[in-house]
């Protein structure tokens, strides 16, 4: 059983969980921000998860497979390699 949200406060809240060391905001990952505000991605509970991910929404379809690569990178490049 895994726990996942696309709430985007709830989503924001698990981020900051899981990277502590800085703040994550919408405004340095708008392309995540869409995506799991329209339910194509979700993020993990990191309570829950170790370690937390970003997994598949109840939207996500293979036509979506570029902008969540565009987003991923992103992510990537913001937050994570931070």
């Amino acid at each position: 059983m895994q726990f996942a949200t696309c709430q985007l406060n709830r989503a924001l809240e698990f981020l900051n969980i899981a990277y502590p060391s800085m703040e994550v905001t919408w405004e340095i990952i708008p392309k995540l921000k869409e995506l799991v505000s329209k339910d194509i991605i979700r993020v993990q509970d990191p309570k829950m998860h170790k370690p937390a991910a970003l997994v598949s929404g109840n939207n996500h379809k293979a036509e979506h497979q570029e902008l969540i690569k565009e987003a991923l990178e992103d992510f990537m490049e913001n937050v994570h390699n931070k």
